[in-house]
């Protein structure tokens, strides 16, 4: 409780009503300051992801304070999938939940690495009518492997290929006071016997876990 002792009117001056509201704007800006850095942390429990995805099972792999840090995010998601014949694939989420914050890509990501890029398609997803979207597809190449990578974005209802795509709905979302989030959503695998075999595979991984998604990613 703060109380405040009453001044007589005839003792108020303009510079006392000029301190008042200096004070009040100061105390507005930062506890926006504030708010936002805090919201823009906080983000979605992505952790909730099933690690069961039909015959896939997935081990979470331990992301340190440093790679949080560069992609300014503590909301970041790596887990490894394994089916039952073997096969293994990465899935990488970072989310955002402020729009201010660019996502890095996963091209520069790659190529700083040591690997380069020899195609960069894009893949159709079809998840059946409206639903169906692309996905970006790059093939990374390295002195010890070769590389399959498919990724997309998506924030609010938008699934897209494109990062203009994104950035402008997440904009949209703020200037209608919705949620502006924005995660970027990556899969990756090593090349074993055949590039097309392998992209088929993430395709398929892709269909069975991006429409439990959405409800994460709010």
């Amino acid at each position: 409780m703060v109380y405040m002792e009453e001044i007589p009117v005839q003792k108020f001056n303009i510079r006392y009503f000029i301190l008042v509201g200096i004070l009040l704007i100061f105390s507005n800006l930062t506890f926006h300051i504030q708010y936002r850095s805090s919201e823009a942390l906080t983000g979605a429990d992505i952790s909730c992801i099933p690690l069961k995805i039909g015959d896939w099972q997935g081990k979470d792999i331990s992301i340190g304070e440093k790679t949080k840090d560069i992609l300014e995010t503590d909301s970041v998601l790596m887990r490894t999938y394994v089916n039952s014949d073997g096969k293994e694939l990465l899935l990488a989420i970072v989310y955002y939940k402020d729009s201010r914050v660019a996502l890095h890509l996963p091209e520069s990501c790659g190529l700083g690495q040591g690997s380069r890029i020899i195609e960069r398609t894009k893949e159709k997803i079809i998840l059946g009518g409206e639903y169906d979207f692309y996905a970006n597809k790059l093939l990374f190449k390295s002195d010890k492997k070769s590389e399959v990578m498919l990724y997309y974005f998506e924030t609010g209802n938008i699934r897209t290929s494109s990062y203009k795509t994104l950035r402008l709905n997440m904009m949209i979302n703020k200037l209608r006071s919705k949620s502006n989030s924005g995660a970027l959503i990556r899969f990756s695998a090593s090349i074993k016997d055949d590039s097309n075999k392998t992209t088929e595979m993430l395709k398929q991984f892709i269909k069975e876990i991006s429409p439990l998604l959405p409800e994460h990613l709010i």
